[in-house]
C-alpha cells in the first residue's frame, strides 16, 4: 500500500501543493519550520482524519484562509482509492473516498494504513499510560472494523454512565453497568491479542537492534491488575472480573462522580530482562525499544491484512545516532513505502540511490530529478 499522489490547498503553510511520490523512499529535505512536517502530517490526516500535532481541525488552515483541502491518491492489493478532505476554520470537516462522503470518521480507518514515527514517540515506554493505550488502539483500529465499532460503542457508553454518576443517579446504573461490561471486555480481549502478537514482534526486533541478549516484552495490563502482578488472564474471566470490579468501587465512584474501572484505564507495560522499563530503561533502551515497536507494527499490520502500510518518519536522523538509524532502516521491509523528513542528507546518503528527494525551501518544494534537473512546486 502506498500513496502515489498529494494535493494540498491552504493547509497549514501550504498554499498550493502538487506531489508525486516514488513507491518506495522519499526523503523530504529542508531547514526547520520550512513544512517538512507538515507534509506528513498532511498525509496522516489523509488515513485517518486527524491531525498528530493537533486536536482542533481549524489549526490546520492556513492563516487567512476559510477551509483547507487534501487529496491523495492511494495504491492498494484492492486497487486505487482517492481520499479527500474538506477541513473548515470552524464546522464539520467532510471526508470522501471514491466520491463518497463517510458517515463515520471511524469508517476511514484500515482504508490506508500508516505507521508513523515521531520525536514524541520516544516517550512511548516512560510516558503516560494513555500514549500507550493510543498506540495499541492505532494498530487495532487499522486493521479491524470491529474493534473500531465496539470501541466507539464503548466510549459512548462510558460518557453516558459518567453523567449518571455525576447526578448520583444510582438507580439508572444497573443498565449501564452491564453495557460499560460487555463492551469494555469486548474491548480488553482485543488488546490482549494484538499485545500478545505485538510483544513476539518486538523482542524479535529489539534483539536486533539492541545488538545483544536482551529482552523486550510487551505486556497488557488490565486496570486491575497491580504493579507486577501479570497471570494469563483468560478471555473468559474478564467479564466476572470487571463485574466484580465495578462493585468494588461502586461507592467511590458516586463520590467521586467518575467512572473508576474499565479499559481506559488499563496499561501497556514494556519489560526488559524482566524489569518494568519505565522504571529502569536507560535512554539507549528506551529508543531502541520505541524503534522495535515501530517494526513491529509494520509486521503486524501485513500480517493481519496482507499488505505492508505506509511508513512515516519525522526527523529521525537527527534523533537517532547512526547505529540505531542503521538498524532501524536495515529492519523496514524493501515492500514498504517510506517517507522522511530531515533536515541533513548527509545521514541519509546509502538511502539516496534508492530514494526521491524532495527539496523545501524559501515557499518552494523541488523534486530533485536525473542529471540536476528539478520539478518546481509553489506553496
Amino acid at each position: 500500500m502506498y500513496i502515489t499522489t498529494l494535493t494540498a490547498r491552504h493547509f497549514r503553510n501550504y498554499d498550493s501543493l502538487e506531489l508525486d511520490f516514488s513507491p518506495r523512499i522519499n526523503i523530504i529535505v529542508g531547514a526547520n519550520a520550512q513544512g517538512k512536517t507538515n507534509l506528513l502530517e498532511a498525509v496522516h490526516f489523509l488515513a485517518t482524519g486527524r491531525s498528530h500535532r493537533s486536536s482542533r481541525d481549524g489549526e490546520l488552515v492556513k492563516w487567512g484562509e476559510d477551509c483547507a483541502f487534501l487529496r491523495g491518491e492511494v495504491s492498494a492489493a484492492g486497487g486505487t482509492r482517492c481520499i479527500e478532505a474538506q477541513v473548515p476554520v470552524a464546522g464539520r470537516k467532510s471526508i470522501r473516498v471514491n466520491g463518497t462522503e463517510l458517515r463515520r470518521l471511524s469508517d476511514l480507518f484500515g482504508i490506508f494504513q500508516i505507521v508513523m514515527f515521531t520525536p514524541d514517540d520516544l516517550q512511548l515506554i516512560k510516558g503516560s499510560p494513555g500514549l500507550r493505550r493510543r498506540y495499541l488502539d492505532m494498530q487495532i483500529c487499522q486493521i479491524s472494523p470491529l474493534y473500531r465499532h465496539y470501541l466507539q460503542r464503548y466510549n459512548q457508553v462510558l460518557r453516558q454512565r459518567n453523567k449518571l454518576l455525576e447526578r448520583r443517579d444510582n438507580k439508572s446504573l444497573l443498565v449501564w453497568d452491564e453495557q460499560l461490561v460487555r463492551l469494555g471486555s469486548v474491548v480488553i480481549r482485543y488488546r490482549l491479542k494484538a499485545a500478545e502478537v505485538l510483544s513476539s514482534l518486538t523482542r524479535k526486533h529489539y534483539r536486533t537492534i539492541a545488538g545483544g541478549e536482551e529482552d523486550l516484552l510487551l505486556e497488557y495490563q488490565p486496570f486491575w491488575a497491580r504493579d507486577g502482578e501479570h497471570p494469563p488472564w483468560g478471555e473468559d474471566e474478564v467479564e466476572g472480573i470487571f463485574h466484580e470490579q465495578i462493585r468494588l468501587v461502586r461507592e467511590d465512584e458516586l463520590r467521586r462522580g467518575q467512572t473508576l474501572v474499565g479499559p481506559q484505564r488499563d496499561d501497556l507495560v514494556f519489560y526488559i530482562t524482566d524489569r518494568p522499563a519505565k522504571s529502569f530503561a536507560s535512554q539507549g533502551q528506551q529508543r531502541s525499544g520505541v524503534l522495535a515497536c515501530k517494526l513491529a507494527e509494520l509486521d503486524y499490520m501485513h500480517q493481519e491484512s496482507g499488505e505492508y502500510p505506509l511508513l512515516l518518519l519525522d526527523d529521525v536522523a537527527s534523533e537517532l545516532d547512526d547505529e540505531r538509524r542503521a538498524q532501524l532502516f536495515e529492519g523496514v521491509p524493501k515492500q514498504v513505502q517510506l517517507l522522511l523528513t530531515t533536515t541533513n542528507l548527509r545521514p541519509l546518503m546509502p538511502m539516496l540511490a534508492r530514494g526521491q528527494v524532495f527539496r523545501v525551501a524559501d515557499g518552494i518544494i523541488r523534486k530533485e530529478g536525473k542529471g540536476g534537473q528539478q520539478d518546481c512546486f509553489c506553496i
